[in-house]
């Protein structure tokens, strides 16, 4: 599935600082054809809203349809954004 992307990126929000930074980038990516596996912690959703004038759903479904739906990208289908609640070192 990635062979129509220019590759694939994962994008963390962990809840530091700087979360204007990180949606930013997420629409960047998505603007330039890159697939994204975005994972949001409890903490980032925090800083998020708090940072910003943003308030993320609270589960990961809602959350892609969220961004699918708010940020302007060139794609129409859900294979370029992926959002996980999965921490997995």
């Amino acid at each position: 599935m990635t062979d129509a992307f220019k590759g694939r990126v994962t994008l963390a929000l962990t809840g530091a600082s700087g979360a204007q930074y990180g949606l930013r980038l997420l629409q960047c990516l998505l603007q330039a054809d890159y697939q994204v596996l975005m994972m949001v912690s409890k903490a980032a959703q925090v800083v998020v809203a708090t940072e910003t004038d943003i308030n993320l759903p609270g589960t990961p479904d809602a959350q892609q349809a969220f961004c699918q739906h708010t940020i302007k990208h060139n794609r129409a289908s859900c294979e370029c954004l992926v959002v996980s609640s999965g921490w997995r070192l």
